[in-house]
């Protein structure tokens, strides 16, 4: 078996988290176990925020230091809400230390499809 990192994280979370009672049962789970009911219902709770009844264009701000996001505004129009997302995204970048962290924004349709808001190199 070949081991890459994520063959790794998965036994040292096994090593670290060996049994999960419940029932009275004692069995062995896994990562994906462990951690698939939060992720799922995770991306359940983004795909309706980006979603939007109103028929308007939405900014969701994502904060990539500690996971947090939020629905930053509304929008009329899906120029608007690009050019709102891109603005944010491009000062969000020039301020923080580093790139990797920075907030982040994104435009999207009242269907919830992305319509953009990274700025790359100067885009």
């Amino acid at each position: 078996m070949l081991y890459n990192k994520y063959n790794l994280y998965k036994i040292y979370i096994n090593l670290l988290i060996p049994f999960h009672s419940s029932d009275k049962v004692a069995k062995k789970m896994s990562i994906d176990d462990n951690c698939g009911d939060k992720l799922a219902a995770n991306w359940k709770r983004v795909a309706e925020l980006r979603k939007s009844g109103a028929g308007k264009y939405k900014v969701i701000g994502i904060d990539k230091f500690d996971g947090e996001d939020w629905v930053h505004a509304e929008y009329d129009s899906a120029e608007e809400a690009l050019k709102t997302a891109r603005e944010l995204t491009r000062d969000a970048m020039s301020s923080a230390s580093d790139a990797s962290i920075a907030t982040v924004y994104y435009a999207y349709a009242p269907s919830g499809k992305y319509l953009g808001g990274d700025t790359w190199h100067n885009q």
